[in-house]
């Protein structure tokens, strides 16, 4: 019994994390100012999206699964990709990260949707919230560019 549940734990967390990386390589979004505070932010975000999913029963999981991906979809298609010094683009490359990330994001929607017609809840809310985190950053760093750009202004 317990094989079977890491075995489960392990596809969960595989679908959240594939979503996140994937998404964010193509996306960018926040990034921290140094690797501790990444790291902190990494972790905390991973802790919390795995007591998420062990505390969300089925119908809140089905409902937030899907308010997520709604909302993740329309945060992502507007603003992605956002440029970083961190994690510099070429200018030229930015169209392409545009459609790679809606094509992910795409597919995510696709196995979100299959996950929740085959009652796999658990699945699906790790993809929603993998995609979600990746909405996050995109609008922390958002905020964060509003920010500075203001503070120039007042200036």
């Amino acid at each position: 019994i317990r094989l079977s549940l890491v075995g489960s734990e392990m596809c969960i967390r595989d679908r959240y994390m594939t979503s996140v990386i994937l998404l964010r390589h193509h996306t960018g979004g926040y990034h921290a100012s140094t690797h501790v505070k990444c790291s902190l932010l990494s972790i905390s975000a991973y802790v919390l999206v795995l007591l998420a999913i062990y505390f969300f029963n089925c119908s809140v999981a089905r409902t937030a699964s899907m308010m997520l991906i709604l909302l993740s979809l329309a945060v992502i298609f507007k603003y992605a990709p956002m440029m970083h010094e961190n994690n510099p683009v070429k200018e030229y490359s930015l169209y392409k990260h545009k459609q790679y990330s809606r094509i992910l994001l795409l597919i995510i929607v696709a196995l979100l949707t299959i996950f929740l017609l085959i009652r796999k809840d658990s699945l699906a809310l790790s993809l929603s919230l993998g995609t979600f985190q990746v909405c996050i950053f995109l609008l922390l760093e958002k905020m964060k560019n509003k920010r500075r750009c203001h503070s120039y202004e007042v200036k």
